[in-house]
């Protein structure tokens, strides 16, 4: 059997049968890109950026479902996820990083990897490119080494989306809501066209444990239309498929 394993296990070499064939999508030093003189290709595509201001929003059922949505309509779709398991979802490129991988590849050879493969993938005669980064942007708490978002950084710099989808909880404070918009158009040249609300709420209990409590479509809707009068721009929920419809109109109508 073929074996696609986000970890990396010795046994599997050693132990698996003579023919059988594993992957692992780490990057190592041989994937490092050259880029003569330090040049890099300008991309002719329009690239499609899903970002978040903290972990398990729904960033890749987001991406999942507007690869979908813009598939239906006949556009040929190219992408790179940051999740390791992308490329078991048909996604063309993975750049693997969080869920403690062994990715190498940082600073300039992030930017330069990244770059290579959004020319290869504009190459293929694509209408636009998604690409989708793991959680938070802009640093909250600077007391623990794991908190910095340096890696995120590098990710923006090396896609440089033209427009951002940004998920966030129901409950996030809007002034690190706007924090992470204002950071991100100041970053790269894009524009955060729109918000999707991931239905979730998070309480703590009298032992300081956070629980997720699901929101209902009521209140998601009352969540999104409070946070769209306050950030001034389209809020969308996410399970909600006549809002995956809609901003799917807007990325389309954006780039018209």
């Amino acid at each position: 059997k073929n074996i696609f394993t986000f970890d990396e296990f010795q046994e599997i070499t050693t132990y698996s049968l003579e023919k059988a064939k594993s992957y692992c999508p780490n990057l190592d030093s041989n994937n490092r890109i050259y880029a003569p003189f330090g040049k890099l290709y300008e991309i002719s595509k329009p690239v499609v950026g899903i970002w978040g201001t903290d972990s398990k929003q729904g960033k890749f059922t987001l991406q999942l479902a507007l690869r979908e949505s813009l598939l239906e309509r006949g556009y040929n779709v190219g992408q790179i996820g940051s999740e390791p398991s992308a490329l078991l979802f048909g996604i063309d490129a993975c750049f693997p990083f969080g869920y403690n991988t062994k990715n190498i590849i940082n600073r300039y050879d992030t930017i330069t990897y990244l770059n290579m493969k959004l020319h290869e993938i504009s190459n293929r005669d694509k209408d636009l490119i998604i690409v989708g980064c793991q959680s938070r942007s802009v640093t909250e708490n600077t007391g623990n080494l794991d908190h910095y978002s340096i890696p995120q950084i590098e990710f923006l710099l090396g896609t440089q989306p033209d427009i951002v989808i940004l998920t966030v909880f129901a409950d996030d404070e809007i002034e690190y809501v706007q924090r992470t918009i204002l950071f991100l158009e100041n970053c790269v040249n894009c524009k955060v066209i729109s918000v999707v609300i991931f239905p979730i709420k998070r309480i703590r209990d009298e032992n300081n444990i956070v629980e997720k409590m699901y929101l209902d479509k009521v209140e998601s809707i009352n969540s999104k239309n409070e946070m769209e009068n306050i950030l001034g721009i389209k809020v969308y929920c996410l399970g909600i498929q006549s809002d995956i419809e809609v901003l799917t109109d807007e990325i389309v109508e954006y780039f018209s």
